[in-house]
């Protein structure tokens, strides 16, 4: 069960007289029973409007003086009357008269603004339209009469009473005399009493939980806009979607990038200090082979674990490095140096000054770090 604003159409029925005051009292057919055709999602929908809920008591009384308009209220919000904007839209207001006749509810009305009058008496306004608040069973079912319907009215609070320009057929014209025939097609009886049919078939439309009367002949052109507009409406979505996705891809990539700068800062720095202590290990190094007796094409653009091979290979030949691991020949190379140092402390004669090793150790280390660098003179 939901509720919605619905705005029916009927016709007078009765007979309209002029006041000394100039406006026009109106007896008017303003609802009816019956199966309508409404516009529901873009698509025709048929609402029953059962006689319980139109004849109704209290649904009836909530219609009595109530707001006439000069037509409905669609930009009003909720378009409905209330007291904020009933000083800028009425146009004069139902009376007490609200009844059954026939098979239709009546009701008598007044009209007082001068421009609605007008509108009335030139039969640019011809028609009647109810606003009002139903609640809908949206149950498919059956009339008592067979008729088809895909929901029904439950229940009617009435909001006010519209003059419109046009209505369905079988309703009659708001006009200084009218009539109605018996099969329900709706005549205009004119001065001179020729008899004109005035037939103008009319269907409701249903948006935003609103509901619009319009012509039978526009509902394709707006089944059509309904089309486009959900089809808008979609290709909105998916392309909102789609930013999403590469507003998320966007900020993954810079937060990826801020990442990679900071390891590459970090890297640098590592790399830069990597490289000079690698530079201070081999100009060590050099410095050593060269005080072992090895020419320096034996060492040059070797690593820091051949240098340390061809070292203890130079100072033990004897030992047989062949097949040994790098941990193997580090402990070598240790033990090597460990005899290096215990025999420079028996004698100078057999190893150089410790001060002249040192500058040797230094010079080498500079040249290997230009080297590295790239800042070697060609």
């Amino acid at each position: 069960m939901s509720q919605e604003l619905t705005l029916d159409r009927a016709a007078v029925k009765g007979k309209v007289e002029k006041t000394p005051e100039g406006y026009l009292k109106i007896d008017a057919v303003v609802t009816r029973p019956g199966v309508f055709t409404y516009m529901v999602d873009g698509k025709p929908h048929r609402r029953y409007c059962p006689p319980e809920v139109v004849y109704d008591s209290n649904a009836l009384e909530t219609l009595k003086l109530k707001p006439v308009v000069a037509g409905h209220p669609y930009t009003e919000p909720g378009q409905m009357i209330h007291a904020d904007n009933f000083r800028k839209l009425a146009a004069g207001w139902t009376g007490e008269n609200i009844r059954r006749h026939e098979g239709d509810i009546m009701a008598s009305f007044l009209v007082t603004a001068a421009d609605a009058i007008k509108r009335v008496e030139s039969k640019e306004l011809k028609e009647l339209s109810c606003g009002y608040l139903t609640e809908i069973d949206w149950t498919p079912g059956i009339t008592p009469e067979g008729e088809k319907y895909d929901s029904k009215q439950t229940k009617r609070i009435y909001n006010h009473l519209s003059l419109e320009k046009s209505g369905r057929v079988g309703n009659a014209i708001i006009a200084l005399d009218s009539g109605l025939d018996a099969d329900g097609v709706s005549y205009e009886i004119t001065n001179d009493n020729d008899i004109t049919t005035e037939v103008q078939s009319m269907a409701t439309i249903t948006r935003g939980g609103v509901s619009y009367e319009v012509p039978d002949n526009f509902v394709p052109v707006y089944q059509g806009m309904q089309s486009d507009l959900d089809a808008a409406e979609t290709r909105e979505t998916e392309l909102s979607a789609k930013v999403s996705e590469l507003q998320a891809t966007a900020d993954n990539l810079t937060a990826d990038n801020g990442k990679l700068k900071t390891e590459l800062d970090s890297a640098s720095g590592a790399d830069e200090e990597a490289i000079k202590t690698q530079a201070k290990e081999l100009a060590a190094l050099y410095a050593v082979a060269s005080e072992a007796g090895l020419d320096a094409k034996d060492y040059a653009e070797k690593s820091a674990a051949e240098i340390k091979r061809a070292i203890c290979e130079k100072k033990q030949p004897e030992v047989s490095l062949d097949g040994k691991d790098e941990a193997y020949i580090n402990a070598a190379f240790d033990y090597v140096s460990k005899l290096k140092a215990q025999g420079r402390a028996a004698t100078t004669k057999v190893v150089p000054s410790l001060d002249k090793a040192e500058d040797k150790a230094e010079a080498a280390r500079s040249g290997m770090i230009n080297r590295l660098t790239g800042r070697e003179d060609k």
